[in-house]
């Protein structure tokens, strides 16, 4: 990406948006990038060339753990409200 790369955009978004969920997508194999990427904030990574049909499963497995971080997160706060109780 010219200018900025994924790993930075990502981890400003992390700060910026944190209940966005982030799949990357490069033609970078990496292991150090990928891993800088997913302490970034995202949740997957792809390869490129890729398929859509592993595009869409890969969004839907990343919508559906933050999905999951939210709701944990909800349970917690409300044990946290009963033990402070």
């Amino acid at each position: 990406m010219p200018g900025r790369s994924g790993v930075e955009i990502s981890t400003g978004n992390r700060v910026k948006f944190p209940n966005t969920a982030v799949v990357m997508a490069s033609c970078v194999t990496d292991t150090n990038i990928i891993a800088r990427c997913v302490k970034g904030g995202a949740q997957d990574y792809i390869f490129k060339p890729f398929r859509l049909d592993d595009v869409l499963f890969r969004v839907s497995i990343a919508l559906e753990k933050k999905k999951l971080e939210h709701k944990f997160e909800s349970i917690r706060c409300s044990m946290k409200r009963m033990v402070n109780n």
